[in-house]
């Protein structure tokens, strides 16, 4: 599914709507659980969404979505060199996969032309997941 696609037209009011009536209507009673309730629709919603595209890259962006909110829950009530630790290696993971599927290619290809060929990389014909 891509944005300018008639399944977008469809899925996009469809998440809107069950947004605003989880924050809405179960707000109204009890606001705690209507926030978690809208925040795990719209993480579903978005992890369908990512789906659609290539079931096979799910897995990336669950890792790189766990990667992301545990550091923030590590980084909850420490101290600041703690903070930029936990951080940076929040950064270092997700920039991690991101030049795995982005550069590998580009840097295996020029470190075999700058050995000769004598130095083999694995070839991964892997397309650039989105997000």
């Amino acid at each position: 599914m891509i944005f300018n696609s008639l399944q977008f037209l469809l899925f996009f009011p469809v998440v809107a709507a069950g947004y605003f009536a989880l924050t809405m209507r179960l707000g109204l009673r009890r606001p705690a659980l209507a926030n978690i309730l809208a925040q795990l629709f719209l993480l579903a919603a978005s992890l369908f969404f990512y789906a659609c595209w290539n079931p096979a890259y799910l897995a990336l962006i669950i890792i790189s979505v766990a990667v992301t909110w545990t550091s923030g829950l590590l980084m909850e009530e420490r101290s600041a060199a703690r903070k930029r630790l936990i951080l940076a290696a929040s950064l270092a993971i997700n920039l991690a996969i991101l030049f795995f599927f982005k550069y590998y290619g580009f840097f295996s290809g020029t470190a075999q032309l700058l050995t000769g060929g004598s130095v083999r990389f694995p070839v991964f014909n892997v397309l650039l997941p989105v997000g």
